[in-house]
């Protein structure tokens, strides 16, 4: 089964802001140069358009699959592969997360597991998520 990570407000805000900096940067560099050509402002705005493509494709293709006995957790080209009986615990959490991130929403879960590794992750379907956990390795401690 394949849960698609939630993406919440805040994603989309940062999208928005990284396109809205990008026309308005390549607006004023225009206007600010002595010589107005395009040049400097095409390529301002193209890597910001390129920056807001990234996130755009690093949101549709974050995901977390259960496989027979592993959980796959993909996020674009980062991937992690976790077995479910080494799964020791999972607790909720916010953004304000150091670690391994492959979410795309501030508010996720924390997986944790050989004792002291630990994944930050964000299923749209969350408690699903957890329950499905749970039928795959019983000894899984949810706080």
């Amino acid at each position: 089964m394949i849960f698609k990570s939630r993406i919440d407000w805040t994603y989309k805000l940062s999208l928005s802001l990284i396109f809205l900096v990008g026309i308005i940067g390549a607006i004023g560099i225009y206007f600010d140069q002595k010589q107005t050509t395009l040049i400097p402002s095409l390529s301002f705005f193209s890597f910001m358009f390129l920056l807001n493509l990234l996130m755009y494709v690093l949101a549709k293709k974050t995901d977390y699959t259960f496989t027979e006995d592993t959980l796959k957790c993909r996020s674009w080209i980062f991937k992690k592969n976790i077995k479910y009986k080494e799964i020791t615990k999972v607790e909720p959490a916010t953004a304000f997360y150091a670690g391994w991130k492959l979410a795309t929403a501030r508010n996720g879960i924390i997986i944790t597991y050989k004792d002291y590794n630990d994944v930050y992750i964000s299923p749209e379907r969350q408690e699903e998520f957890i329950s499905l956990l749970l039928e795959k390795n019983a000894s899984i401690h949810v706080k």
